[in-house]
């Protein structure tokens, strides 16, 4: 019981404080984060967001076309805690340097969605006024969830 999460109670009551501990965890890894990305920089400056961005366009097999930021500089992608897209303006800035036009509403991770590890990290917009808009992501270490490919699917 020495290294346990429960406290036990002369009534024969036990108390589990897993749950505090785990929000706690939670709170100090986010500031711990946020204090990261604030010292370290994310890549970005806001004065010249795509500056240093660089991608490919490609047309794939099916006839889709798709953007591909390559290097070490791509597009940050705020998220919730559920995985949805959270900041259509970060989206739309991307999609304007695309000359690509806008979204106008957020959706969530399609690998969420469908419980699918398969579209885990796919953003689709099925309304987008060009086709089928994919927005797929990657994450890292240093800098968090990116944006590391768009496609559209023509109509």
């Amino acid at each position: 019981m020495l290294n346990s999460p429960h406290t036990a109670y002369s009534s024969g009551a036990v108390r589990d404080h897993s749950n505090g501990y785990r929000k706690m965890k939670t709170f100090f890894l986010v500031l711990f984060y946020a204090i990261s990305v604030t010292l370290l920089g994310c890549g970005f400056d806001p004065e010249k967001p795509f500056e240093n961005l660089t991608y490919r366009k490609t047309t794939e097999k099916s006839g889709a076309t798709s953007y591909i930021f390559e290097g070490d500089v791509k597009p940050l992608l705020s998220l919730s805690s559920d995985g949805s897209t959270t900041n259509i303006v970060e989206i739309n800035a991307v999609l304007k340097f695309l000359n690509l036009p806008e979204i106008s509403r957020n959706v969530p991770d399609k690998g969420y969605v469908t419980k699918s590890r398969i579209y885990r990290g796919e953003y689709h917009w099925e309304d987008y006024p060009l086709g089928k808009l994919i927005l797929r992501r990657t994450r890292d270490r240093k800098n968090g969830d990116l944006i590391w490919k768009v496609t559209i699917k023509h109509k």
